[in-house]
């Protein structure tokens, strides 16, 4: 019986492309409400 990892590296670089992605996305969004924020501030005044 031949042995096997159970996880192999391409796993975690799977995870690190994904976590990647979702840091993308929630600075993103931060940006685009940090923006909204800024331009309903500008237009109330």
């Amino acid at each position: 019986m031949e042995w096997t990892p159970l996880i192999t590296s391409t796993f975690f670089d799977g995870v690190r492309a994904d976590m990647l992605t979702a840091v993308g996305g929630i600075l993103g969004l931060a940006l685009i409400i940090f923006g909204l924020v800024m331009l309903m501030r500008t237009v109330g005044r």
